[in-house]
């Protein structure tokens, strides 16, 4: 009986651990200590900050001196943050009021009346993916970094892509792979998503556009884990002002782990735990009768 009870703990303890050996060992993970985007600083790390500031400044500039970079408010006027502002969240999107905004103004007001912000104001917006920082430093030069994303659609021409084909530089082998574009290249589409595994370090672009026009592509000569922008854009040869512009959301998964095998082994041990739990049963009865 007493061994009986001791294979359930086994397996018991087993079917706990497969789930996060599953998870975690297929992948090289970094988990962060809070979810993506939260700022993860007390004041009391950021007193530990200040005693790493600046070459410039010597440790006893800061003494007496505030650490809080934080801010009271945030507001952008014609568009809608989300998710909504909270001093500890440093990331976020926004979305315009409508398709014809090209300028947006970005207010702020910090925490402590001693800190200093930058990048609020009015901001001209381009066409594509716009990146956009407030700095907040703190009165002991403790930096604090809000930041924005908004995109805005590209003016097309009427030069268009006829063909695009995407191929991946594997490392491990070192040939070019073809990809697959989701959805599938249509001249007319001009954003598409393309998810590589994580060998595929570079793309290699092959495309063709219409006469009088000539292509020219950003981005994807090397590709960073997660996520990358590529940007093909078909240039009228006679007024070089004149572009279309076509993205590609390239996502290179991160690397698999070579602790896939303890996943391996957990499983193959679990198996074998069952088979000779359900054999030791089957000889009970045996012995019963």
């Amino acid at each position: 009986m007493k061994k009986f009870k001791n294979i359930i703990m086994i397996i018991l303890i087993t079917l706990v651990l497969i789930p996060k050996i599953s998870y975690a060992t297929l992948y090289d993970i970094t988990y962060p200590p809070n979810s993506s985007g939260k700022a993860d600083y007390t004041d009391e790390e950021a007193d530990e900050q200040a005693n790493k500031a600046s070459n410039t400044s010597s440790s006893e500039d800061y003494v007496g001196k505030s650490s809080n970079n934080y801010l009271k408010s945030l507001t952008v006027e014609n568009a809608k943050m989300e998710p909504e502002f909270n001093r500890q969240y440093v990331d976020y999107t926004l979305t315009l009021e409508n398709a014809d905004i090209k300028k947006i103004k970005v207010l702020a007001e910090a925490e402590d009346e001693n800190a200093t912000i930058e990048g609020t104001g009015e901001i001209e917006l381009e066409d594509g993916i716009n990146n956009i920082r407030v700095v907040v430093r703190a009165e002991n030069g403790n930096v604090q970094i809000y930041n924005f994303t908004v995109k805005l659609p590209f003016k097309q021409s009427d030069f268009k892509l006829t063909s695009l084909e995407i191929y991946g530089v594997n490392i491990e082998n070192g040939k070019n792979e073809k990809e697959n574009l989701s959805p599938k290249f249509d001249s007319n589409v001009y954003e598409y998503q393309l998810i590589v595994p994580n060998e595929i370090v570079g793309l290699y672009i092959n495309s063709k556009s219409d006469e009088g026009s000539y292509v020219s592509n950003i981005g994807g000569e090397t590709l960073e884990v997660g996520n990358n922008t590529v940007y093909i854009k078909v240039i009228d040869t006679k007024d070089e002002s004149k572009i279309t512009t076509y993205t590609i959301n390239v996502e290179r998964r991160k690397e698999k782990s070579e602790n896939i095998y303890f996943f391996l082994i957990g499983v193959v041990t679990l198996i074998i735990i069952i088979i000779l739990l359900i054999y030791k049963m089957k000889n009970k009865k045996i012995s019963k009768k």
